[in-house]
């Protein structure tokens, strides 16, 4: 059923090429291709990668059927509200250092909120962003690992970006904010842009320099370290 959603939607050409032409020139984010509607921009993706998909290949949508966050649960991805992307990488890292996309990704995320003017930003294990102690963002890892490298990474980030307060479905599990909640006013096009272009700069050092660098940021975001039991 999602190949061949991949087969047969077309993107927003207008929408994929107004993304383009406002990112950073890097790998992160070209090709982009910017879908109204779909059933989530992760399984898309994913299906592209195992066809030969090239890194930095992006997958954004306005609002996703079948979103989906850690453990399985759903993630609430109504159009307007918030950002939903996917992003492809192909790090020609060890596989033992493959552990650190995860870190690398929340890291990049953060940073990239609080350079849009949110305060009190955080980061709660295994990949959860909050601002002021309430889920603002989440992000799902999938990896394909070779013997001695990675095949491909798959980074799938959701954002609440103007959900107000009566905007939420009931029975979530726990407190969430958005950034119209907390004051800020910036589209979720603003958002995804400023995202994969701190992205980009993160993993580029991190592929020239080896990810352990990271460490440091990360510890400043959660008062530990990593890769810490707990």
């Amino acid at each position: 059923m999602v190949q061949a959603e991949t087969e047969e939607l077309a993107p927003n050409s207008e929408w994929s090429h107004a993304l383009t032409d406002k990112l950073d020139a890097g790998a992160v984010g070209f090709p982009l291709l910017a879908y109204d509607e779909i059933d989530s921009t992760s399984d898309m993706l994913r299906n592209m990668a195992q066809a030969g998909a090239p890194e930095g290949t992006c997958i954004v949508a306005g609002a996703q059927r079948r979103g989906r966050g850690q453990h399985g649960r759903t993630w609430y991805s109504k159009a307007g509200l918030g950002a939903y992307f996917s992003v492809l990488l192909k790090p020609h890292w060890k596989r033992s250092d493959m552990k650190w996309i995860s870190p690398m990704a929340a890291v990049a995320v953060a940073h990239a909120m609080k350079s849009l003017g949110l305060e009190d930003v955080t980061l709660k294990k295994p990949n959860d962003i909050m601002a002021h102690d309430k889920k603002i963002a989440g992000l799902l890892i999938e990896t394909r690992l070779g013997k001695y490298t990675s095949h491909f990474a798959m980074i799938g980030i959701g954002i609440n970006v103007s959900h107000k307060e009566d905007q939420w479905p009931e029975g979530l599990r726990h407190p969430v904010t958005s950034f119209c909640m907390e004051g800020i006013n910036a589209s979720c096009d603003e958002v995804v842009l400023r995202v994969l272009n701190t992205l980009d700069q993160y993993y580029r050092q991190a592929s020239m320099e080896g990810p352990e660098f990271l460490d440091e940021h990360w510890f400043a975001l959660t008062g530990e370290h990593p890769f810490d039991a707990g």
